[in-house]
């Protein structure tokens, strides 16, 4: 049995409000790395998307029809799995956990399983096919551990084999699944009842044993600081990236390679093919003053990472495949240490960079990175999205999502949404299934 919220039907307003305040006069297009299918508003104006899923702070997944503004689901405790193709729910019922994979356009189940105790999803691969499930934490954040000796991780997978415990002895916290679903990469706390250095592992899930991590770049020191602010995936699955930083008055950290000098950040790769990592380290000043205020987006092709710190107004720009680093000051936002704001990026194909703070948009061009658009989204900007096709741009503000076609500089359509929805990802679910047929392990 599915676990559904009841759906309530939400109204669309469509209007052409007039132009968006432009820097310059100037109109810039862009597009970017997800698939699409068109729907008409009004009389001659197409949007791409059928459909977006919504999130909010309590663990709810939500599916809405963008054509009738009506929502098509809400499924509570569920994580949308990176590629789209399947929710994976996780309830509790009568002291088990029950796991279920979800077709993500319907919401019909495809696959469940019960697993003892209390349990919640750490980790789901690209795919949803392997699930790493562990106890229910109260800490916030992408990898803030509690006190612990000892750990248990539980792995699911939705191909109808039977669940697997392992019992570690140490302070550890998933981060993701190899491509080949054979081994799970674990980030390890030390010490381990007063965390505060992190070492990479691997762990062998076919005979439950702990491997050496590789590290091919770099000589890394055995133990990491940081803590982790932001996070991607490229687009393959074949990497993750992680964006660490330090708090203020913690001692700066030193690059094996070049010790002269200091670091307040650095980016974590992951290889999840090669089941390899290695650190980037961002120079100064990124990193060393407003802590919270940070983002990270990878290009659509999948061959750049941007990286914003809005403490120093840093615009830091990664060749993944060189590890170059360059750096732009966009100029300094000053210290917001006293209200959390949210800053966010998005990249189009064309290399246009979209970056969104407090209630407003700005447009810097390819290269140098000059300013070239901007515009009000008349509320605090909690995500943004740029259309495959370069033609819209999609700013979640509370309460709804507010459309703007880049080439006539209008906003174009005002979607509504729960107020509780707190992040979006502005695509379809993806047409590619990987469930032929119904199975069931419960």
């Amino acid at each position: 049995m599915t676990l559904l919220k009841e759906s309530t039907n939400q109204v669309r307003g469509r209007s052409l409000l007039g132009k968006v305040a432009f820097l310059g006069g100037v109109a810039v297009g862009a597009t970017v790395l997800l698939a699409v299918t068109a729907i008409v508003f009004g009389a001659n104006r197409e949007l791409p998307n059928t459909a977006m899923f919504t999130f909010d702070g309590d663990g709810t997944v939500s599916l809405i029809d963008t054509t009738t503004g009506e929502w098509i689901y809400q499924a509570p405790d569920a994580v949308l799995a990176p590629d789209r193709t399947v929710l994976i729910q996780a309830t509790e019922q009568r002291g088990e956990t029950v796991v279920r994979a979800l077709d993500s356009v319907s919401a019909v189940e495809r696959w469940s399983q019960s697993l003892p105790g209390s349990l919640s999803v750490r980790v789901v691969s690209p795919g949803g096919d392997a699930i790493a499930l562990m106890q229910a934490t109260e800490t916030p954040g992408l990898y803030v551990p509690e006190p612990a000796q000892d750990t248990t991780i539980y792995i699911a997978r939705t191909d109808g084999s039977a669940w697997q415990r392992y019992d570690l002895e140490g302070n550890f916290l998933p981060e993701a699944f190899t491509t080949s679903g054979e081994t799970l990469f674990l980030l390890k706390f030390l010490p381990a009842e007063d965390p505060y250095y992190y070492e990479v592992h691997r762990l062998d899930l076919a005979t439950g044993e702990m491997l050496d991590e590789y590290t091919p770049e770099v000589e890394l020191e055995p133990s990491m600081r940081g803590h982790a602010r932001a996070q991607a995936m490229a687009l393959d699955g074949a990497q993750l990236f992680t964006l660490y930083s330090l708090d203020p008055g913690e001692e700066r950290i030193t690059n094996p390679l070049d010790p002269n000098r200091q670091h307040s950040a650095f980016v974590h790769v992951i290889s999840l093919e090669e089941e390899s990592s290695f650190c980037i380290f961002l120079g100064q000043p990124f990193g060393s003053r407003q802590i919270d205020n940070m983002d990270m987006t990878i290009s659509p092709d999948g061959t750049s990472l941007a990286l914003i710190d809005m403490g120093t107004g840093t615009l830091a720009q990664i060749d993944i495949a060189t590890q170059n680093v360059d750096t732009v000051n966009l100029g300094s936002y000053g210290f917001f240490s006293e209200h959390h704001r949210k800053v966010e990026l998005a990249i189009g194909a064309d290399n246009t960079l979209y970056l969104a703070w407090e209630q407003s948009v700005t447009a810097y061009e390819p290269d140098a990175r000059n300013p070239i658009a901007g515009w009000s989204a008349g509320g605090e900007i909690l995500g943004i999205d740029v259309s495959q096709d370069g033609q819209y741009l999609r700013a979640l503000i509370p309460g709804q999502v507010r459309v703007i076609d880049l080439a006539q500089g209008v906003e174009v359509a005002s979607i509504l949404l729960p107020a509780e929805a707190q992040e979006v990802v502005i695509a379809p679910p993806s047409a590619q299934s990987r469930f032929e047929s119904f199975t069931c392990a419960c």
